[in-house]
């Protein structure tokens, strides 16, 4: 990716557990590659006890990829999330990813690649209804990807705690039943 260093910083507040409302709250932190991105978080997530009940006599019955991804999803389902917000700001990151990946026989240039991988974004938007979280994630996509070091910013506050289960349905959940928002800078 062109560096001759790889410096990495991070922050982070704390971590609190409030055992009357089975509550871990993470207020917020960052981790951030010098001149590539930085990636910031904060969430409220609910039913840490029985996660952690679950953890402690997790066993997949089998070695199976459906069998591990199944328990997995056992143990992920006591927990419930109350809000999210996860920011993710490049710094030169996706340039030279591009920049990498860009192969110098296809006679095209980052900026070239970096256009053509927006149009794709683009036409998948198009591809699924206005308003729809496929939509939504494939239009703000788009966005991020045009301007090079921008900021894109995805927010989940719920009505009411949501959990897995809403990953597992047959439906696409719905952005503005969930609280989802995400906007790019």
């Amino acid at each position: 990716l062109g560096y001759k260093e790889l410096t990495l910083a991070g922050t982070a507040t704390r971590v609190d557990y409030s055992p009357e409302a089975d509550r871990v709250v993470f207020p917020g932190g960052s981790l951030t590659l010098k001149d590539g991105f930085t990636l910031q978080a904060a969430a409220s997530i609910l039913g840490f006890r029985a996660y952690t009940e679950k953890a402690y006599s997790y066993s997949p019955t089998g070695t199976s990829v459906s069998a591990v991804t199944s328990a997995t999803a056992d143990l992920l389902s006591s927990l419930k999330l109350e809000n999210m917000t996860l920011s993710f700001q490049d710094k030169s990151l996706v340039g030279r990813i591009l920049k990498v990946t860009t192969p110098a026989s296809s006679n095209k240039t980052p900026e070239q690649a970096r256009a053509e991988l927006v149009k794709s974004l683009e036409d998948e938007a198009k591809k699924h209804k206005a308003g729809t979280l496929q939509n939504l994630l494939a239009s703000r996509a788009a966005e991020f990807m045009k301007k090079p070091e921008q900021t894109i910013t995805l927010s989940v506050k719920p009505p009411k705690p949501i959990g897995t289960e809403i990953f597992t349905s047959q439906t696409p959940p719905d952005p503005k039943a969930l609280g989802i928002t995400l906007s790019v800078q």
